[in-house]
């Protein structure tokens, strides 16, 4: 979907190629959270074409009109990265709490000024590894893009891959973002013009941009979990160390008092802070054969109206059967991603499918909902609300070749990858 700060609204694709305005300003600054704000920049015409200049002109038109202190820091995630808990940063952070390898891991250790080298500050921005590497020294002309005396065109392969090698989360200085943020933008031009097609344009272009001010990166892994398939890139050693995890609820394994965050005391397992639902994953439940399975793109678009129902959860034990690293942690993504959105959606309506912010056609009662939530009347209020559904009825499509019901009276909801179940 693209947004367009003239209309504020957004455009969403449905079945059949059917396309519809959604969701006016008033309802993209919604959130259950008091203290979220929202920046909306008006439509690009490229992002038609190519929807990844939407990144680096969105982060640019908000350095540049934000409301940004210069003794913050700021945090640049992609769309598709989800909170498992709090991301934060302390001086004198412990290395058990860390994961990083090689030159990385050696900075850490022989950091000797009272700060820890995960922490941004002036001048040391902070990255998630990725595995970009060095491709992007010889995939693309340095001194067409960075400039002829840019720093851009000195880096070498060891500094390619041990600071620059990096993507969301990515965390600089507000004063090193400032810099950054309008020249990745004005770099993803040619970036992509070089690079056509290629989803990782505007990581390229944040790093020239970034090399360019020489801001190496400290780069660690352990700030998400995304390709199931990674070596020694992401915080899978901490997931491959649990030894039990409820599906349907992944947070009762850590006391209130303690998640976050970890809590030595109790013996709970580290866990990222983000996962990064890049990928499909697929996780078999051995006890029957069943495929249980998660795709951002098979959630409907609908997925926060009132009426429609939340997503199947999986076996509660899904986690827990897997007999190797590789399918625990498949399912570590399809539990943990399931009840993220079944979590979301329904604090969600609990705030805002009431009948103070219903419009009077939908007031009614819904009587025939099944799965009535308690407690439904708001943040914090109480009694039963029969204005929002949360019967868990949504199963998501395994693979795409599977026949889903044509868009029709019959099948109202539509869902493009998805089936409704009850």
């Amino acid at each position: 979907s693209s947004y367009s700060g003239s209309t504020g609204q957004r455009w969403i694709t449905h079945q059949g190629g059917k396309t519809d305005q959604l969701v006016p300003t008033q309802d993209l600054i919604k959130s259950t959270n008091q203290n979220l704000n929202v920046h909306i920049t008006p439509m690009l015409p490229e992002s038609k074409e190519f929807p990844w200049w939407n990144k680096p002109y969105s982060i640019a038109h908000f350095a540049e009109n934000g409301d940004l202190r210069d003794d913050e820091v700021v945090m640049i995630l992609d769309p598709d990265e989800f909170f498992v808990h709090a991301l934060t940063q302390s001086k004198g952070t412990p290395l058990t709490h860390v994961l990083a390898h090689g030159r990385t891991l050696d900075m850490i250790k022989e950091a000797n000024d009272g700060v820890s080298s995960d922490i941004a500050t002036p001048g040391h921005p902070v990255a998630q590894m990725y595995g970009l590497g060095d491709r992007w020294l010889t995939l693309f002309d340095r001194e067409k893009i960075c400039g002829i005396d840019s720093p851009c065109t000195k880096v070498s392969s060891e500094e390619a891959w041990t600071h620059y090698s990096v993507g969301p989360p990515y965390i600089l200085h507000a004063t090193d973002f400032k810099k950054v943020a309008p020249l990745w933008l004005k770099m993803m031009k040619p970036v992509y013009e070089a690079d056509r097609g290629d989803m990782q344009a505007d990581m390229y272009a944040y790093i020239m941009a970034a090399a360019h001010y020489n801001l190496k990166h400290t780069r660690l892994e352990h700030f998400m979990v995304s390709d199931v398939g990674a070596a020694e890139l992401e915080a899978w050693p901490w997931v491959e160390k649990i030894d039990s995890m409820s599906c349907q609820d992944p947070t009762i394994n850590y006391p209130a008092s303690s998640f976050p965050p970890f809590n030595s005391a109790q013996n709970s397992p580290l866990i990222p802070a983000l996962i990064h639902a890049a990928q499909h994953y697929k996780a078999v439940y051995p006890k029957t054969g069943e495929t249980w399975n998660f795709h951002k793109g098979h959630i409907p678009g609908q997925i926060l109206d009132c009426e429609q129902p939340l997503v199947v959860s999986p076996p509660d034990d899904l986690f827990n059967v897997q007999t190797n690293n590789r399918d625990k942690r498949s399912a570590f993504m399809v539990c943990w991603m399931t009840y993220t959105i079944n979590r979301a959606v329904l604090e969600y309506r609990k705030q805002f499918c009431t009948k103070k912010h219903l419009p009077e056609e939908k007031q009614e009662p819904k009587g025939g909902i099944v799965g009535i939530e308690q407690g439904g009347g708001g943040a914090g209020g109480g009694g039963v609300s029969e204005y929002y559904n949360s019967a868990k009825c949504i199963r998501l499509v395994v693979f795409r070749h599977q026949v889903v019901p044509p868009c029709n009276n019959a099948n109202p909801d539509c869902y493009p990858l998805a089936n409704r179940v009850c």
